[in-house]
C-alpha cells in the first residue's frame, strides 16, 4: 500500500510538470514502402501459331495477360456484343431490379431483326429466363433486342447504358452501334473483351446458360443449339460465346476452369470455324500447362498486432494492402521465397491504411509480387483523462 501512495504521489508530480509522456520512444522505419503490384508473365511464342487477325490469353482470377496477338486492334465482333447485354441483365438481376420470371412483351423492332433469331411475334410475352438463354445458347437478334428494350426503354437507350457500362469497365476501344452486333459499327478489341469476360465471370448464375448444348424455348417450339463446340469437348470449358459473320470472320471468346486457374481465350477474325476452334484449344492448354497459381506463404507473425505508442489502445492489427495470388510459370513454386519489413512500434494517431512495412516475394532476382503492410483498426492518441484513468487502473489492481 505504501508503494502504491508513492506511486500515486509520482503521477501528481509528472501533471503538474507539464511533461506528461506516456512513452516517447517510438523505432524508426527507414525502408521504402513499395505498393502493390502483379508483375505480369508474358510468352508470346503460343500466338505464332495462330493465324486469327487478334487474339489474347489471360488468365481470369489474376487477371494476368499470358499471350496476345494484335489485342489491341480495332474489330467488328459481330454476335460477341451481346455478351453485354448478358452482363447488364446479370447485374439487372442482381440488384433486384429485374427477374428471370419477368414476363416482356415483344415489339414490332424486336420482331423485325434478322437471324440468327427464334421467331418472336409482335406482342408476345416471353420470360427473361428464355430470352437469356436465346441469347447465350442461339444468338438470337430478335431475343437480345427484347431484353435491352425491357431494360432500357428502347433499344437507342439501351445502347447508351452499355456504351457507359463499357467505359466504367476500362473498354476504351470499344463501341456499341447496337445490341446484337449486326452493325459493322459495333466494334472492339480482344483486350477490351477480355475485361467484359472477366466482369462475367463473377457472376456463376450465368453458367449453366453458357454451358447448354441444347435447349428449348417458346413452349418448344424452337430449338437452341450453341455453336461453341468447346462447351462439349474441352475439360472444363465454362462458356462463353462463338459466332461467324462476313465483316467479323469467325471469332470466339472461351473459358475453362480446373483448380483454381480460370482461363479465357479471345479469337477474332478466324479464317474458319475449325481453325477457330483448334487455335482456342492449344492456346488455353497452353496456359494450363505452362502455368499456374502461386497463393502466397508466409509467417503469420508477420501480420501479429503492432505496439502503438501514446494510443488510446496499447497494440492494433495491421494487414496487407492487396495480397492477391499471381500466375507463375509451372514449376517455380518451390523457388519462391520473401523478404519484409516492418515497424515495431508507431506512434498515435494511427488510421487504416498507414503503411507500416512492406513485404516482396521473390524468384531469384525477380520479384513477383509485392505488397504494403498496413494498419487495419485506427488508434486515437491518449487523452489526459484517458492517460490517468490506465494509469490508476494498473496501480490499483495490477
Amino acid at each position: 500500500m505504501k508503494l502504491k501512495k508513492v506511486m500515486l504521489f509520482m503521477l501528481c508530480a509528472v501533471l503538474f510538470s507539464n511533461t506528461f509522456t506516456l512513452n516517447a520512444f517510438s523505432d524508426g522505419y527507414s525502408g521504402e514502402i513499395i505498393p502493390i503490384q502483379s508483375v505480369a508473365v508474358s510468352d508470346n511464342a503460343i500466338m505464332q501459331n495462330v493465324t486469327a487477325k487478334s487474339a489474347i490469353l489471360v488468365e481470369a482470377s489474376t487477371s494476368t495477360v499470358i499471350a496476345d496477338k494484335n489485342a489491341e486492334k480495332i474489330r467488328p465482333i459481330a454476335h460477341l456484343a451481346k455478351l453485354m447485354t448478358v452482363l447488364i441483365t446479370a447485374e439487372q438481376i442482381e440488384s433486384g431490379k429485374l427477374n428471370l420470371d419477368d414476363t416482356v412483351t415483344v415489339s414490332s423492332n424486336a420482331n423485325s431483326k434478322g437471324a440468327p433469331q427464334i421467331w418472336l411475334d409482335v406482342g408476345e410475352k416471353i420470360s427473361v429466363d428464355e430470352l437469356l438463354k436465346s441469347i447465350t445458347i442461339g444468338n438470337a437478334n430478335d431475343a437480345c433486342t427484347a431484353l435491352a428494350e425491357k431494360i432500357g426503354g428502347t433499344e437507342e437507350k439501351f445502347v447508351k447504358l452499355i456504351n457507359k457500362r463499357a467505359t466504367e469497365l476500362g473498354m476504351s476501344d470499344t463501341k456499341f452501334a447496337d445490341c446484337t452486333g449486326i452493325s459493322e459499327n459495333t466494334v472492339s478489341t480482344a483486350y477490351d473483351l477480355s475485361i467484359l469476360v472477366k466482369e462475367l465471370l463473377k457472376f456463376e448464375s450465368l453458367t449453366p446458360y453458357f454451358t447448354t448444348w441444347i435447349a428449348n424455348v417458346r413452349n418448344n417450339q424452337v430449338e437452341l443449339v450453341s455453336t461453341n463446340r468447346l462447351i462439349r469437348t474441352y475439360n472444363g470449358c465454362t462458356g462463353l460465346k462463338s459466332c461467324s459473320s462476313a465483316t467479323a470472320g469467325d471469332s470466339l471468346v472461351a473459358t475453362a476452369k480446373r483448380g483454381n486457374m480460370e482461363i479465357c481465350v479471345v479469337v477474332l477474325g478466324s479464317n474458319n470455324d475449325d481453325l477457330k476452334f483448334s487455335e482456342a484449344k492449344a492456346v488455353m492448354d497452353y496456359g494450363f500447362t505452362a502455368f499456374e497459381i502461386y497463393e502466397p506463404e508466409f509467417d503469420k507473425e508477420i501480420l501479429s498486432k503492432i505496439k502503438v505508442n501514446n494510443g488510446e489502445k496499447l497494440k492494433t492489427s495491421v494487414k496487407f494492402n492487396n495480397l492477391s495470388n499471381v500466375l507463375i510459370p509451372r514449376g517455380v513454386y518451390p523457388q519462391i521465397t520473401y523478404e519484409f519489413e516492418r515497424e515495431n512500434s508507431v506512434e498515435a494517431p494511427v488510421k487504416i491504411g498507414d503503411k507500416v512495412g512492406n513485404i516482396v516475394f521473390s524468384n531469384g532476382d525477380k520479384t513477383i509480387l509485392k505488397s504494403n503492410i498496413v494498419i487495419a483498426e485506427k488508434v486515437e492518441k491518449i487523452k489526459m483523462p484517458f492517460a490517468i484513468k490506465r494509469i490508476l487502473f494498473n496501480l490499483l489492481y495490477t
